[in-house]
């Protein structure tokens, strides 16, 4: 039963970050299609948004060596974009992709949780 669960959990911990990847690619390839430089160095609306996704992405990779510290900034850098995009539009973000924003740092909390306990999933070789 644990083995199959383990295995369950870390199924479930690839498939956050396989997600993940895919939308920090898509976010890259939008950046790179409009053709200029993101606004992070200037101070507005933009830049804030931008650099809370920036932090987002830096989670999901950080997730696959240190799931806990992943999982913080996943969840710092999409709970950051949610509630400053909410305090100035006064609305959530909308669309398909910002819902799924929160399935890599979830993915990786409850595979970190899982691992602490006794028994729980046992360390792998780096792919």
């Amino acid at each position: 039963m644990r083995n199959g669960l383990g295995i369950t959990f870390q199924v479930l911990r690839w498939a956050g970050l396989v997600l993940g990847a895919l939308i920090v690619l898509v976010f890259l390839v939008i950046m790179i299609g409009e053709g200029s430089h993101p606004p992070l160095m200037t101070l507005s609306v933009e830049s804030l948004l931008t650099w809370c996704l920036l932090v987002w992405c830096v989670g999901v990779f950080a997730a696959v060596m240190w799931p806990a510290t992943g999982a913080l900034l996943g969840l710092f850098g999409v709970g950051a974009f949610y509630a400053f995009n909410l305090f100035w539009s006064g609305r959530f973000p909308n669309g398909p992709v910002f819902p799924l924003m929160w399935i890599p740092p979830f993915a990786s909390t409850i595979f970190w949780v899982y691992g602490k306990r006794p028994g729980g999933v046992k360390k792998t070789e780096a792919p």
